[in-house]
């Protein structure tokens, strides 16, 4: 992947890891960063497994419901130590 720093690739997207995160209104930076990848086909397939592994691990139904789990059970303890609110 190779985006701009805004929005939600910002957030979707580790640079340098999953994918190349140029700043925004930077075509040279943009192009460069396509050039790169283009005659990387190494980093371009590293990114792209770091990348599935990422959405897997972060954004799958497992990994949400995990996250939902630990948050529950962080404000259950807060209701514990603090008594009912």
């Amino acid at each position: 992947v190779v985006a701009t720093a805004s929005g939600g690739a910002s957030e979707l997207v580790l640079d340098g890891v999953t994918g190349v995160l140029t700043p925004v209104g930077e075509v040279d930076a943009l192009a460069s960063a396509v050039a790169r990848l283009a005659g990387d086909s190494a980093l371009r397939r590293a990114m792209g497994e770091a990348g599935r592994e990422r959405i897997r691990s972060v954004f799958s139904r497992e990994g949400y419901l995990d996250k939902m789990a630990r948050l529950f059970e962080r404000a259950a303890q807060g209701r514990q130590a603090g008594g009912a609110r």
